[in-house]
């Protein structure tokens, strides 16, 4: 073997050892690029031809790249409700214009499902490339044809609308702390005592408007709920320990406190079974007018669950009133 035989052979190493961290590099780089697909590096031994009887061959070794694109990429979630993923076979189809898309338009497949709504409320991805699909009669009945591209359209959601659908209800899963001191207004509120707890003169929603009066809760659940009109409004639940056992105040208040008319309160019960509320003496009425009755239970039990509390359904841009009054019965 030559000197430049072994130098050749060593060169070689070091290109595959070389070809083979660009391709650990290249997936670490593209770890959040949409629809990439890993790739390997797999070695090969390079042989020469034998010469005469007393040569030897240095041989060598090479590194080959194999992209798996055939193989069933990750899912990740995503914040966009565009964003689609395809689990098992098949493509997005994608054409590069929205209209007038013909039998010789070009057809483009791809697994990336990012997309976007562009100037003229199609569907594209990254590269501008507009999404198809099949289009729906006017009953909504959609007739896929898999065998033609010709009945694809491109997807153009400018036109399409939904009716708001407005909170109705809220469950609510909950352990509340079986342990939790019973505080000074709570212990005053079972002999009428100065500074008691009260729902009308001196409750927790009235802490919530000005930290400086009221009763301070032991612990809150804030909920997001939508009104009639796709309004996003928050609900919080206060709670508060009584000096009963295995029983609990809770008022149903707005965030922020302007949303609210009225506030009023409901007990609740923390003892082995979920508690079932009676129904409130009083519903509240909202400022457009409904009436709906607020049921609301919590547990501090290890293992015991809040039953599920109804927020006020049609909370508009008006303030509107929460709450319900009279304890549950176990």
């Amino acid at each position: 073997m030559s000197i430049n035989d072994a130098m050749q052979s060593g060169v070689s190493g070091l290109v595959a050892n070389s070809a083979a961290l660009s391709t650990i590099a290249n997936n670490i780089a593209n770890v959040n690029t949409v629809g990439y697909k890993q790739s390997e590096s797999e070695f090969e031994s390079l042989v020469t031809s034998e010469g005469g009887s007393n040569d030897s061959s240095s041989g060598g070794v090479a590194a080959t790249t194999v992209n798996l694109i055939d193989q069933q990429g990750s899912s990740i979630q995503t914040s966009s409700p565009l964003d689609l993923a395809i689990q098992g076979q098949g493509f997005f189809v994608t054409t590069n214009q929205g209209t007038n898309v013909g039998a010789t338009s070009p057809a483009l497949f791809t697994r990336a499902g990012s997309f976007q709504v562009n100037s003229q409320g199609y569907l594209v991805n990254s590269a501008g490339l507009v999404l198809q699909g099949w289009p729906a009669n006017a009953n909504g009945t959609i007739t896929p044809n898999p065998s033609s591209l010709t009945s694809l359209q491109g997807i153009n959601v400018s036109q399409v609308g939904g009716a708001v659908s407005p909170t109705t209800a809220i469950g609510i899963n909950a352990n509340l702390d079986a342990s939790q001191t019973v505080s000074a207004a709570a212990t005053a509120a079972a002999t009428a005592s100065p500074g008691a707890y009260n729902p009308s003169t001196n409750s927790m929603a009235m802490y919530d408007s000005n930290p400086a009066t009221g009763v301070a809760p032991d612990y809150t659940i804030q909920v997001p709920i939508s009104d009639s009109q796709g309004g996003s409004h928050t609900v919080q639940i206060d709670l508060l320990k009584s000096t009963v056992p295995d029983q609990w105040y809770a008022e149903i208040v707005a965030v922020p406190p302007t949303d609210v008319v009225d506030g009023d309160h409901d007990e609740v019960h923390d003892d082995e079974h979920d508690a079932e509320p009676q129904p409130p003496s009083g519903p509240p009425t909202a400022a457009g007018g409904d009436e709906d009755a607020v049921e609301d239970a919590a547990t501090d039990s290890p293992h015991d669950e809040a039953a599920p509390t109804t927020p006020p359904p049609d909370a508009d841009d008006d303030p509107e009133s929460t709450g319900s009054e009279g304890p549950p019965t176990v």
